[in-house]
């Protein structure tokens, strides 16, 4: 049984465009005093910019409601001044040590003549992405303070002195770094010292407005899946839902089908503080026209053709909603040969572009694929780790069935790493879009990096990196200190890779499955929640079945810590459909879990922890009518005694080759 969840996807915002505020004097982007009109709000620019006489006054306040897309330690919100003297708002700090990172919160710092001065936060008070903040700065007499969401947070001395009276919103203007991304509001500079009562009426005032613009869904546009609206709370303030056409879309994910395309309007309401806020979603529920059903089954092709596939590759030949499909290899050495795609080149990895023409009825649409067509798979690569708490590597085995295993290298370490603390834990094997070999691994235990390697044949490693994934973000429920079980996934829709992992909850925060994305391993995205059941959740790993993708986490609950999947027809959705009602397999303590394809259908394995062995299941499908078959322990065999949490990836014969030759 599925279960449909609300959809509370961040939405990464990545470039930026003018949005022509320059000021002079008091400012005021609208009225800060009255209710407010979030929705309207403006692009953070350089453009933020002015040069202001009122900042003369030793007595000043600066405040506004900002949205921002990213929360990394050290981004500067404004600038006061110049390289001299100045004050910079700073959304927080952190510091990485041997035990972990630490966090400050929001700050001012002052540079007065030379000497630096601070007034600093408590390392959770800074702003959460996603949702509006209220910040506000109050300046008098050499004191400041610092207001975030009608609270007061920090206070102390700050000694302010300026030549220059340039106010910079956005980007710190002394050295051109950290950029805020997001949106302002209500950005005010002004004479007047609101007192602290009024900073928090006018924040309560607007907290339903915060709390309803948070909301997003992912699709909208076409309704295939109805959200479960029912229930909904948001920082645990109850959502009340009214569809007006119950009909057609209620707000218990029925979804009813339409002689013609119809908009359904769902009306979320807060009750909060007797002030009562609304905002509306337009939802379009489309009728099954041909257009319409070849539509879907074209997002259901991008999903079944992935960018590296091997020969023999198996095509299919109609789809969901009865499309049926013409393959042509365009360019290439290859041939399709009952629905299969045969390689004939005698390069190891050789590119081709395949055609689908998808036709329903009297509609169609022509994709094409720009692929990798490599060897057959001869076997598989099983990476794990083991040792001693402190000094964890990376080990791999070999396959020729991927149920049956054989150490390499006699057991010994092989995925190593110089940087950092060299603790190799949870690493995972997969290929970029050229088809070269990519390993990720979590850095030890508590600690917010991953390791990224590249490696053209598993034998010779070409780079390494040490990359910050995760970032205290009250708003995401990310603890900031760990990116456990790092793995990826490229999207060819988008041509960049998402690369995903956990950051387990402590005290009230319900850790999710996390993502950022890339394009070159160079510049990352600001991370997001990937997956969000409304449940502690970790060791996400996804598969492409059947048109969709699939992922397989660990319910970390105490009823369940078990293995479930979810599912989703496009990456850039998220996952949103929850299998979590039947559970897949009858022994608790479960997690890890790791997936390969094999000649029959996919094997799935799990980590029994409190055994420190592995369960192992073979299955054809996933969805309501899964077929999970788990194996007698007599039919697989694990390389050693220890192994932990890893991945499964199908290799070439060359391939398989050249890695025993290297290991043996």
């Amino acid at each position: 049984m599925k279960k449909i969840l609300i959809g509370l996807l961040t939405v990464l915002l990545l470039t930026s465009c003018s949005v022509g505020s320059n000021f002079n004097g008091e400012v005021k982007l609208s009225k800060d005093n009255e209710n407010l009109d979030l929705w309207n709000a403006q692009r953070i620019d350089d453009s933020i910019t002015g040069n202001i006489d009122l900042l003369k006054n030793k007595t000043f306040s600066i405040r506004f409601w900002i949205k921002p897309t990213t929360n990394k330690a050290g981004t500067v919100l404004y600038t006061i001044g110049d390289q001299n003297n100045y004050v910079q708002l700073i959304t927080s700090g952190s510091n990485d040590t041997p035990d972990g990172t630490t966090y400050s919160g929001i700050s001012l710092n002052a540079k007065v003549n030379g000497r630096e001065s601070w007034v600093v936060a408590e390392g959770n008070k800074t702003l959460q992405t996603g949702r509006f903040n209220y910040v506000v700065t109050q300046f008098q007499d050499g004191k400041a303070s610092i207001y975030l969401n009608g609270e007061k947070v920090a206070e102390g001395i700050l000694p302010i002195d300026y030549t220059d009276n340039t106010l910079t919103f956005g980007r710190d203007m002394l050295y051109n770094t950290n950029h805020e991304e997001g949106y302002v509001s209500e950005l005010v500079v002004s004479s007047d010292l609101l007192d602290e009562s009024k900073i928090k009426e006018i924040y309560d005032n607007n907290y339903g407005n915060v709390l309803l613009d948070s909301i997003t869904f992912s699709n909208m546009d076409d309704v295939i899946n109805a959200p479960w609206l029912v229930d909904t709370t948001i920082d645990e303030i109850p959502v009340t839902w009214v569809s007006d056409m119950p009909d057609v879309m209620s707000v218990y994910a029925k979804l009813n089908p339409v002689k013609e395309d119809t908009i359904v309007t769902m009306t979320a309401t807060i009750d909060y503080n007797n002030i009562k806020t609304s905002k509306s979603f337009e939802f379009t529920v489309k009728t099954l026209t041909d257009l319409t059903k070849l539509n879907r089954d074209v997002e259901e092709c991008n999903s079944y053709i992935q960018k590296v596939i091997h020969d023999g590759f198996e095509i299919p030949t109609t789809f969901t909603n009865d499309s049926n499909v013409e393959w042509k290899i365009t360019s290439g050495n290859a041939t399709i040969e009952n629905n299969k795609i045969i390689k004939h080149s005698e390069k190891e990895k050789d590119n081709i572009i395949l055609e689908a023409t998808i036709t329903n009825k009297n509609e169609s649409i022509t994709k094409t694929y720009d692929l990798v067509l490599l060897d057959q798979v001869a076997g598989y690569i099983l990476s794990y780790f083991n040792g001693e708490l402190g000094e964890e590597t990376g080990k791999l085995a070999y396959s020729t069935d991927a149920l049956n295993w054989t150490d390499l290298k006699g057991g010994s370490s092989i995925i190593t790493s110089s940087l950092g603390n060299g603790r190799i834990r949870d690493p995972f094997i997969t290929r970029d879009k050229e088809g070269n070999f990519v390993i990720l691994a979590t850095e030890g235990f508590d600690n917010p990096y991953i390791y990224i390697m590249n490696s053209p044949d598993l034998v010779n490693f070409t780079s390494e990196e040490l990359v910050r994934v995760a970032y205290f973000d009250e708003a995401l429920q990310m603890t900031g200190k760990r990116a456990w079980a790092p793995e990826m996934m490229y999207d060819m829709e988008s041509d960049q890779y998402y690369i995903y992992f956990s950051d387990p909850g402590e005290k009230d925060l319900v850790g999710h499955i996390y993502a950022v994305n890339t394009k070159d391993f160079k510049e990352f995205s600001y991370p997001y929640s990937y997956y969000n059941p409304g449940y502690n959740v970790i060791d996400g790993t996804i598969l492409p079945l059947d048109g969709k993708y699939w992922m397989f986490y660990k319910d970390e609950r105490k009823a369940a810590q078990t293995i479930f999947f979810a599912s989703t027809n496009k990456l850039s959705n998220g996952f949103g459909l929850a299998y979590d009602s039947k559970f897949i397999f009858d022994q608790k303590y479960i997690e890890g879990p790791f997936v390969a394809r094999v000649e029959d259908g996919y094997v799935l394995y799990v980590d029994y922890y409190p055994k420190g062995t592995f369960h192992v299941a073979k299955f054809t499908t996933l969805g309501d009518k899964t077929d999970f078959v788990w194996l007698d322990e007599s039919n697989y065999e694990l390389p050693n005694d220890d192994v932990r949490h890893g991945s499964i990836i199908p290799v070439t014969q060359k391939e398989l080759d050249k890695i025993i030759s290297n290991y043996k």
